[in-house]
């Protein structure tokens, strides 16, 4: 079921895990190589973090098929995010340097 009450606490901790992305994104003044190295090291914690977050209280709360479809989904998600992060860091810098 796609409305799922896991799946609505899911997309809750994936907005907050961007949100995360995009404030280190706008406020860190490195340059390119050493955010993104810094993402590779933001993105695998809070990886890690949802992971633990959907085997422990997804489990509890609702059974083994909504734990595993929620580990899933994280594998999916992650890299695709860690490339959108990339490519905001990258646009936002193109911005800054415009205006």
């Amino acid at each position: 079921m796609l409305l799922h009450e896991s799946n609505l606490i899911h997309i809750g901790y994936l907005l907050v895990a961007w949100c995360v992305i995009v404030l280190y994104v706008n406020r860190t003044t490195a340059n390119r190589f050493r955010t993104t190295l810094r993402l590779l090291q933001i993105i695998p914690v809070m990886f890690a973090i949802d992971l633990i977050l959907g085997f422990t209280l997804i489990d509890h709360l609702y059974d083994n098929q909504a734990s595993a479809s929620w580990m899933s989904k994280s594998i999916i998600i992650y890299p695709p995010m860690f490339i959108g992060a990339v490519w905001f860091m990258f646009r936002s810098r193109r911005q800054q340097k415009n205006d």
